[in-house]
């Protein structure tokens, strides 16, 4: 028997593209799925649609209509699913027709990924896909530096985050990463490099409402979780180390910080009860370290004048070494 599957669909307001979502849903070519709804107090008509929708055409029901917010309205959620596998949707986005079949194969192909997500098509944007790196390494170690992951794309189980401590009642774009954060220490993370949800982007989405404040609200944001994203690092540390990499303009490098970078990766991993290596062997990580590597040299007072003919002498060794195009072909 397949697994049954919990849509969580937190909603207010949502009547312009909500039948849209709804039939999405209704179309899965998975057999065994529900919805809940948690409808954020709507003063449209989303409750007249969720009304000639659930139980006739979508099999499903509306679990609250209080106000509480995003965060909150999605604890409240995870709590009533029934399922341990949950599924996340915004009533303005469309899943694939085979959404829910793809990711539910892949958590039961692989037991220890607890959140698993998609690439997403804008619908806004015609062309523009937002996509993320699919392997669990890359994964967890970009969510130092980003939000790696597509919130309205993602299958978890629910066991996994009621274990974490569900969905903290954070603003609107704010709750997936704080709980990836928490998720990212006890289960395995994967992104399918499928489109499996098409995205919308508007005036009313929780994403339009960031503003110019977004940036500096995440690094603040991550700057208050870096105990989750460094375990094993002090956290003044941690936080050193994570700018200097988003600063390429940085200079103040030092031999230290080198050692600290590298160390602050394996304990990250021992912590997760992997190698030491699972986060240093990322191409991600080996690019930050061998340009902070590049930083600390170019700060040295015998190399930072003559730095520039360095690079220039560089390209032209690299330029005489690249093979032609017919030797290159006939290879």
């Amino acid at each position: 028997m397949p697994p049954g599957v919990t849509w969580l669909l937190p909603i207010h307001n949502g009547e312009a593209y909500l039948e849209q979502t709804l039939s999405s849903i209704a179309n899965q070519d998975y057999p065994k799925h529900e919805v809940l709804v948690w409808d954020d107090a709507s003063s449209d008509r989303t409750n007249e649609i969720l009304a000639n929708w659930l139980g006739s055409r979508v099999r499903g029901r509306v679990i609250g209509h209080a106000r509480v917010g995003l965060g909150q309205a999605l604890a409240n959620l995870v709590k009533a699913a029934p399922t341990e596998l949950i599924s996340r949707i915004d009533a303005d986005d469309i899943a694939e027709p085979n959404r829910l079949g793809e990711q539910v194969r892949y958590l039961i192909d692989h037991r220890r990924v607890g959140l698993v997500g998609s690439a997403m098509s804008v619908i806004d944007e015609p062309g523009r896909v937002i996509d993320h790196p699919h392997d669990d390494a890359s994964l967890r170690w970009a969510l130092r530096f980003c939000n790696p992951v597509n919130h309205p794309s993602v299958m978890l189980r629910r066991s996994a985050v009621l274990e974490v401590g569900n969905y903290h009642p954070l603003e609107a774009g704010r709750e997936d990463y704080d709980l990836w954060a928490r998720l990212g220490l006890i289960v395995r993370f994967a992104n399918l490099p499928k489109v499996l949800t098409q995205y919308r982007v508007h005036e009313a989405s929780a994403t339009a409402g960031w503003g110019d404040d977004h940036g500096a609200s995440f690094y603040r944001q991550r700057n208050a979780l870096v105990d989750r994203l460094l375990p094993g690092t002090p956290p003044s540390d941690a936080v050193r180390l994570l700018d200097l990499v988003r600063q390429p303009d940085n200079l103040s490098v030092t031999a230290d910080d080198l050692l600290r970078f590298r160390l602050s990766a394996m304990l990250a991993a021992r912590a997760c009860r992997y190698r030491e290596d699972y986060f240093t062997n990322t191409a991600l990580f080996q690019q930050q370290f061998n340009n902070l590597k590049t930083r600390r040299l170019k700060s040295q007072p015998f190399i930072k004048p003559v730095w520039p003919l360095l690079k220039h002498a560089n390209r032209l060794i690299h330029k005489k070494q690249k093979p032609h195009s017919n030797d290159a072909t006939a290879a």
